[in-house]
């Protein structure tokens, strides 16, 4: 009989031994490391310029006096990407002093300034919006126009006086743009 027994402690044995070694396989951790040379982060400038200023321009050549029911309006404005990050831009609104004196905003993209004559329709253009002057929002959220590092174009922006407009009546028009990063 003691040969039996030694039989299964000796089997009893391996079983354990492998038992243990199975789990000291498991355990095994597994770790690596690789050193990379380090990125170079370089900032970039956004810079919209509209009418070839800063963040300020008075838009002059858009206004008009004597002005009656179907009358216009128009003149060109230079949009300018001035930074060095490419980047899209909008007409993000239009607000209007006397918001009653009804006014229809049509903005064109043209080729050049004398592409939008001050009495003509644009030659070369192609049209953007038209429709309510107050609150315009051009051209509509996501949709915005794009331009490269030191590149421009022109917009032809018309002004027209409504049919309901009263004699008398005037009003002041102030447009915002907003630029964000391409």
């Amino acid at each position: 009989m003691r040969k039996h027994y030694r039989w299964w402690a000796t089997a009893a044995a391996l079983v354990v031994g492998l038992i243990f070694v199975s789990v000291q396989q498991t355990s095994a951790r597994w770790t690596d490391s690789e050193t990379l040379p380090g990125g170079t982060i370089t900032a970039g400038v956004l810079d919209l310029t509209v009418g070839g200023a800063g963040s300020s321009y008075d838009f002059a050549a858009l206004g008009g006096t004597g002005m009656f029911p179907n009358s216009y309006a128009q003149a060109p404005l230079a949009i300018r990407n001035s930074g060095s990050v490419p980047l899209n831009y909008r007409l993000q609104n239009v607000v209007q002093t006397q918001p009653d004196v009804p006014l229809t905003l049509t903005l064109s993209k043209v080729n050049a300034e004398a592409d939008c004559p001050k009495q003509a329709a644009p030659t070369n253009a192609t049209q953007i919006y038209t429709g309510a002057m107050s609150g315009a929002q051009v051209p509509t959220a996501p949709a915005w126009r794009t331009l490269a590092p030191n590149t421009s174009e022109v917009l032809c922006i018309r002004g027209t006086v409504g049919t309901a407009a009263e004699p008398g009546k005037s009003t002041s028009v102030a447009f915002t743009f907003a630029a964000e990063s391409k």
